[in-house]
């Protein structure tokens, strides 16, 4: 996530606070200005999580697929998705 990005998520929870301290009868008013651009800002957040999320995922499956043994799918893992931590567990080769 970009500079951008994290200012507007901030942005997003500033506004949201705004909307849940304040009175009733202006988060009427407080929903259909800045409630309209949370939940829009914060589904596109949604979607663009889950976007990195399926990336890796297919990254690893690929990984699974493409390497012969433990150590290089360890190997692969290590660089091209340093985020998945592996266990020394499920690198160990069955006998």
């Amino acid at each position: 996530m970009n500079k951008t990005d994290e200012d507007l998520l901030e942005s997003c929870k500033t506004k949201l606070k705004e909307i849940l301290d304040a009175p009733h009868v202006a988060k009427v008013n407080l929903m259909q200005t800045d409630g309209k651009l949370i939940i829009n800002y914060l589904n596109f957040y949604k979607t663009l999580r889950q976007a990195e999320s399926g990336k890796e995922q297919a990254r690893a499956v690929i990984a699974k697929m493409i390497c012969e043994s433990k150590k290089d799918a360890a190997e692969f893992f290590k660089n091209n998705l340093p985020e998945i931590a592996i266990s020394t567990k499920q690198l160990s080769e069955k006998k």
